[in-house]
């Protein structure tokens, strides 16, 4: 892979941030454009590449916040809000969140087991979508669930990596859609860099993120991708190192070679 002009550094530690999106519609926790009486509402909306509308979360400080620091997600007596769900959340200017909020009231935490985010002020409210049946939902918060309760899907979310300068390959893929369709149908996995100059690898099925990593050097580099499935199970290797996965959910389908509109060499291609 080649390197490419990244973003400026902000004063910002880009390798904490955290992209999340909702494992029931794939859509990303996002500041969105309608507004309330305390602010603009947070919500789950289509992912964005850029750091404007994109939410990430901060794994060093716990805030969740656009991709400029500059606006924060807070929840309790600074959002008023009318739904019938337990506690309102809102988008508030970091540096007032700063003066007038103790920490726990706008730090989250992310518990990796139940895929859930959870509010440091109250740890057994999460965040929650209004309506899980419909897209483009506001978030609120909500008692957590348990993995049975009917609410468990409003409550799930996944990590979401994406990289701007990529490689990679696919297996089991399927054409789009349509040509607007923006994601990737099958299993495919990339190496490349993100937006702020991080090495990733990413395992994807039709857009969802199953397994990521970090690289100390993705581009400029040779590196080695596999991947190997039979029936539920598939194994992804990245430069000899290999991570299983079981989904039931997968189809036929073909092999692909994938790259960004960048220069990518490709070499030893094997089915």
């Amino acid at each position: 892979l080649p390197t490419f002009k990244t973003y400026p550094n902000l004063g910002v530690n880009y390798s904490e941030l955290i992209q999340f999106q909702s494992r029931w519609s794939g859509e990303c926790v996002t500041e969105m454009s309608k507004f309330g009486s305390a602010g603009p509402y947070v919500g789950l909306q289509e992912c964005q590449r850029d750091t404007f509308g994109s939410l990430w979360w901060n794994s060093e400080t716990g805030r969740l916040h656009d991709g400029f620091t500059t606006r924060c997600v807070v929840a309790g007596s600074p959002c008023s809000t009318t739904t019938s769900k337990v506690v309102g959340i809102c988008m508030k200017s970091c540096d007032w969140v700063s003066r007038r909020m103790t920490s726990s009231e706008h730090v989250w935490s992310w518990d990796n087991i139940a895929g859930s985010f959870r509010w440091m002020e109250e740890p057994g409210l999460c965040l929650t979508a209004e309506d899980s049946t419909v897209f483009g939902q506001g978030l609120t918060l909500d008692n957590c669930s348990t993995l049975g309760n009917s609410v468990a899907v409003a409550q799930r979310f996944q990590p979401r990596w994406e990289v701007e300068s990529f490689a990679g390959l696919c297996l089991r893929a399927a054409a789009p859609a349509s040509y607007t369709e923006k994601i990737r149908r099958g299993y495919c996995l990339t190496i490349g860099v993100d937006r702020f100059g991080q090495g990733r690898w990413i395992f994807e099925r039709d857009g969802n993120t199953l397994l990521a990593g970090q690289l100390a050097n993705a581009s400029g580099l040779w590196h080695s991708l596999k991947i190997e499935a039979k029936g539920a199970w598939v194994r992804a290797s990245v430069d000899g190192k290999s991570q299983e996965v079981i989904d039931k959910g997968a189809t036929p389908g073909m092999a692909a070679l994938i790259s960004g509109w960048h220069e990518a060499l490709f070499d030893n291609f094997a089915l």
